[in-house]
């Protein structure tokens, strides 16, 4: 396995639209900046950890200007063979940071198994992190990746869907408070143009954190 952090602290600001993906596709193409497809969409699954008292959920529902999360995350199908990855997401003020731990191509499976399978293995800094929270929250949805020239990128999610664990049994469900997430990511040597970008796409700006609301609907459906 490898460690790495994100070679520099960003910004990023969140956009919600209620249109169809190619719409807000096609105003991003045509935002300031030059965009261009970077990468090809693809579905991001992500399997949260947090405590018993839900200790993240309650440090991101009250603000905290410095909070984290952590979350196992790997791409394509939900039980394929992948690289998953630990992130522990981290806010400091309005900036915000990754540290990430890359694994080998494997077959997941049951992620929350596989987790304790390799728990003696893990680096010291991720074990204590683990140490005290356990799999609580499962998401997926599609990505879409947009760069410009000038360093700002933006990321379209669509479909997101919930569950209780990242298992087999565990069902999929949507939840009313999402639509089409998009994010603006920036430097600060760029937020000019970020917030051009941002002003020209006609959506309302927004805190929205995905992680909050699979814990709110897991919570409404009697799952936490």
């Amino acid at each position: 396995m490898n460690a790495s952090t994100s070679s520099e602290l960003r910004f990023e600001r969140k956009l919600l639209a209620s249109e169809d993906v190619p719409g807000v596709i096609a105003l991003i193409r045509q935002a300031p900046g030059f965009f261009r497809e970077v990468h090809d969409a693809r579905q991001v699954n992500n399997l949260y950890l947090d405590t018993v008292d839900l200790a993240d959920f309650q440090d991101t529902v009250a603000g905290m200007s410095n909070r984290s999360k952590l979350r196992l995350r790997w791409y394509g199908e939900r039980f394929a063979g992948s690289a998953p990855r630990f992130e522990i997401k981290f806010r400091r003020q309005l900036l915000v940071g990754k540290v990430v731990w890359h694994f080998p191509r494997t077959d997941l499976g049951s992620p929350g198994r596989w987790i304790k399978q390799n728990l003696a293995e893990l680096p010291a800094e991720l074990k204590t992190a683990l140490q005290f929270r356990r799999p609580v929250c499962f998401n997926q949805y599609t990505r879409h990746y947009y760069a410009s020239v000038s360093g700002v990128r933006v990321t379209v999610d669509t479909s997101l869907k919930y569950g209780a664990d990242a298992g087999a049994s565990a069902p999929l469900m949507r939840s009313g408070g999402d639509g089409v997430i998009i994010e603006v990511k920036y430097p600060q040597d760029a937020e000019a143009l970020a917030i051009r970008v941002c002003g020209a796409l006609p959506y309302r700006l927004s805190r929205h954190s995905k992680y909050r609301n699979g814990i709110l609907l897991l919570r409404s459906l009697g799952y936490l």
